[in-house]
């Protein structure tokens, strides 16, 4: 059965560049890894069929001959040089680089002890948390304290999962890595330990408070300090304030998720602070100093006679604060007139006379 072209398997031209096959590979492996399509025997194949491709595709010299007479010439199976991954093949450690890369494989041999955990358990989960903070707390930054609820250590068992408070011993299948390899095609996936459920010990006396888990569920305040300048999308990380793992591992990291609530007299423009405040009649003919309300502060600034509806005056280093003290935003006040309403006929012909006059305008 003829060949599908391995430009169209892995849907690049023929003018690809290396870093295009390799991107649109890792695309398609992620997408039919057969640890993502359990039981399916048309992505295990497909699967199969990208990594053939990549292997000769990624390899110039390889590349180079399937360009001049193509996969009928020089290509064992799968697509290798003198046949089959194992013999030989040129490259062919990359591909398992990949695969860790993306599935967290820590590598196995048949013996199914995967190198990199044994003796090692596992870190615990990060937790993540949308933190709402005032306007005026992501621009001055500040203190916050959340509640939170996250996995910590058992006390009874200290963590250990078992009653006697001992370390279980290591589990017979995995050997203490909780996992094991299985093969798939070409390749050895590793997979988590069916025996221990991926915790590596073989648990013969499960603690009562945790069910063997070694963690139990716990609400906890934590106080968080908010830096000067953030924005909704910043994010902060709290080293080892997440989730504790099983075994004794130590804890992930807290995550925040900023979300900067609204202001009803400021709006952020980058590093700049924008407001509008309104004016009367008269201080815009004949100019005024008048107090704005930034934040936490007020600020004086000068409106110059003859203003316009709508002007913006610039209030240098009163926005956003910077690394640098000379590096902060600025306030930009936009001005509002509000025209007199409650003028009888005599006053309102006063106001049309005096700004008549010449120099007025």
């Amino acid at each position: 059965m003829a060949k599908r072209d391995y430009y169209e398997v892995l849907g690049v031209s023929r003018e690809a560049s290396a870093d295009e096959i390799r991107k649109a590979y890792r695309t398609l492996a992620r997408k039919y890894h057969p640890d993502r399509n359990p039981g399916d025997s048309s992505s295990s194949e497909k699967f199969k069929e990208i990594g053939e491709a990549y292997s000769v595709l990624s390899d110039a010299e390889k590349r180079q001959t399937y360009d001049r007479v193509g996969s009928g010439f020089g290509f064992g199976e799968g697509g290798f040089p003198g046949g089959a991954p194992g013999g030989g093949a040129q490259g062919f450690g990359d591909l398992g680089d990949l695969f860790s890369q993306f599935f967290g494989g820590g590598g196995g041999g048949a013996g199914g002890r995967g190198r990199g955990r044994r003796g090692r358990p596992a870190r615990g989960e990060d937790l993540v948390y949308e933190l709402e903070i005032p306007f005026g707390t992501a621009v001055s930054g500040g203190r916050t304290t959340i509640s939170v609820r996250r996995r910590e250590a058992c006390e009874p068992c200290k963590g250990t999962g078992s009653t006697s408070g001992r370390k279980p011993p290591a589990c017979d299948t995995c050997h203490g890595s909780g996992q094991v390899s299985v093969s798939q095609g070409f390749f050895a996936i590793p997979r988590t330990c069916s025996a221990c459920s991926g915790r590596g010990t073989k648990l013969t006396d499960p603690c009562r408070s945790c069910g063997g888990l070694g963690t139990v569920g716990r609400d906890r305040d934590i106080t968080v300090n908010i830096p000067p300048g953030v924005d909704t999308g910043k994010k902060i990380r709290l080293a080892g304030q997440g989730h504790v793992g099983g075994g004794g591992s130590r804890p992930g990291d807290m995550i925040l998720e900023l979300r900067v609530a609204a202001d009803q007299r400021l709006r952020r423009d980058g590093k700049n602070l924008l407001t509008r405040v309104s004016i009367t009649l008269a201080q815009a003919i004949a100019g005024a100093t008048i107090d704005v309300q930034c934040v936490d502060r007020t600020v004086k600034v000068k409106v110059p006679p003859g203003v316009q509806h709508g002007q913006k005056l610039r209030v240098r280093g009163q926005g956003v604060p910077g690394k640098r003290e000379d590096s902060a935003g600025d306030l930009i006040v936009v001005l509002q007139i509000e025209m007199p309403r409650d003028l009888d006929a005599a006053q309102r012909k006063a106001v049309v006379d005096a700004l008549s006059r010449p120099g007025t305008s």
